[in-house]
């Protein structure tokens, strides 16, 4: 006997837990994005008018990070992880209190699933143990949504630029070649890149900007290594490092990188094309060979129960 019998009241409820879990992924997207947007201001030289503009747009934005730094503190004030501290370098995100942020929207999430709990047990007749898994779900179904985008976020910025970094070795070497100092020519392609990728564009200038602040360019480098997690990022920083102590033509070790790197894509490809006969085999089988089978069988079959039934 379900222990709420009104129609509307039943309504009421569904409406007040639905609206509670797109409110928990809402702030979180929130979450996400405006700390994207206050990373791009801080770097980016702007008119005061502009910026209040922006900060005053952001205002609701930053009350949450606000609040969910103060809870991240207070879950985990002990440390913070070093895995947890490097995923969030390499997503983008560079703030002191990035971690407490993310685990304070964890904790967020988590308490709104838990609050399904006593809804879900005045809006439905299920029974209590069945009610009380699926509240759990929704739980940790919450509580997991920002590893999720933090994971899908650092695999995104990663691929972005890893499919820009031989563009912009192609473009050092020009520079290079051209006469330019490393410095000159890395903060050029810097600008030239922002066009293309402002996340690539943004670390070559924060790099440039470590070394003309007295920082030697092979911790330089490390560090830009580091913070984006990409593994060419780092043959690059050996290549030029090296090339810098023993003296050699910077140009020269830039173009045998590119030529290198272009055998790595090719053959990147090459694999991803062989792999695709194996992936395609499955939705041929499932979806594809049963309707040549009914367009092709079909009307000789049709023929055959003929001839039988005539016959």
């Amino acid at each position: 006997m379900p222990l709420v019998k009104d129609p509307q009241l039943l309504a009421i409820l569904a409406f007040a837990l639905t609206f509670i879990a797109i409110v928990g992924i809402g702030g979180a997207i929130l979450l996400t994005r405006t700390a994207r947007r206050r990373r791009a201001l801080a770097r980016l030289p702007r008119e005061s008018s502009d910026l209040a503009e922006d900060e005053a747009h952001s205002k609701g934005g930053q009350l949450l990070l606000n609040v969910a730094s103060k809870i991240g503190f207070s879950a985990d004030s002990s440390h913070v992880s070093p895995g947890l501290r490097k995923s969030l370098t390499n997503a983008g995100y560079y703030r002191q209190n990035a971690p407490a942020m993310f685990m304070g929207a964890k904790v967020i999430l988590l308490s709104i699933g838990l609050l399904a709990l006593p809804i879900l047990l005045v809006a439905t007749n299920l029974p209590l143990h069945i009610t009380i898994l699926l509240s759990l779900i929704v739980a940790m179904l919450l509580f997991t949504l920002p590893n999720i985008l933090l994971s899908a976020k650092r695999k995104a910025r990663c691929t972005e630029i890893r499919r820009y970094l031989p563009n912009a070795v192609d473009l050092l070497d020009v520079c290079v070649s051209a006469g330019l100092g490393l410095s000159a020519a890395w903060n050029m392609v810097a600008d030239e890149m922002y066009h293309v990728s402002q996340c690539f564009a943004d670390e070559m200038a924060l790099t440039n900007l470590e070394v003309h602040l007295g920082l030697p360019r092979a911790t330089a480098m490390r560090n830009f290594s580091d913070r984006t997690g990409v593994e060419e990022i780092a043959t690059l920083s050996a290549v030029l490092v090296q090339s810098e102590k023993f003296g050699t033509d910077v140009a020269t070790a830039l173009r045998s990188f590119a030529t290198s790197m272009r055998e790595d894509r090719s053959a990147n490809s090459e694999e991803i094309a062989e792999r695709m006969a194996v992936r395609l085999l499955f939705p041929m089988v499932l979806f594809i060979f049963p309707a040549m089978f009914v367009v092709v069988v079909g009307p000789a079959s049709m023929v055959l129960m003929k001839m039988l039934s005539g016959g």
